[in-house]
């Protein structure tokens, strides 16, 4: 769930349709934030305009962006459906032979239909320098990367996100 129920809340985009709103608790603001810390980092390090950005964003339907201006958009257009991964859009993202890419994934449960994009998946993740931050309890998803050897982060509150992406972020330039 992404929206709060916490009463101390604040709506952050009141002007949008309900169902598209979020909180300054939710795990949405939280991802926002760690998106603009990530962006911050970059900027004085000298390296956000010298780099590719993209954003992936999957819910009820995967949708990507391949520059930076696109990913600012769509870090602002939310969906809050379950969670599926429509790989061949990842995989347009992310061609072989290219060098390796700084990626991580964000997921606050199970991804559906996981079992049947595992394999390639993982592939991908091997092949760039590649994080997931899992929010709560592992997942499916969260449980086959780890068996496969790649990091996984857990989350236990939002407060935590913004940060742990900016320091994962950091220490893979580094």
């Amino acid at each position: 769930e992404i929206s709060s129920d916490n009463s101390n809340s604040k709506i952050i985009n009141p002007f949008a349709p309900s169902g598209q709103q979020w909180s300054d608790k939710s795990k949405y603001h939280y991802a926002l934030l760690a998106w603009y810390g990530i962006r911050n980092y970059l900027t004085s390090q000298g390296l956000l305009r010298s780099i590719d950005t993209a954003l992936v964003n999957f819910s009820s339907e995967t949708r990507t962006s391949r520059t930076l201006e696109e990913a600012t958009r769509l870090a602002f257009t939310p969906q809050f459906g379950g969670t599926q991964i429509n790989l061949e859009k990842i995989k347009k993202l992310f061609p072989p032979k290219i060098k390796s890419k700084i990626i991580f994934s964000l997921s606050d449960g199970e991804v559906y239909g996981w079992d049947s994009i595992e394999d390639e998946y993982i592939k991908i993740a091997r092949e760039n320098l590649y994080f997931h931050m899992q929010f709560g309890p592992d997942s499916v998803m969260s449980n086959a990367l780890k068996k496969a050897g790649i990091p996984v982060y857990n989350i236990e509150t939002g407060e935590e996100l913004p940060r742990l992406a900016v320091n994962l972020t950091r220490k893979t330039y580094e």
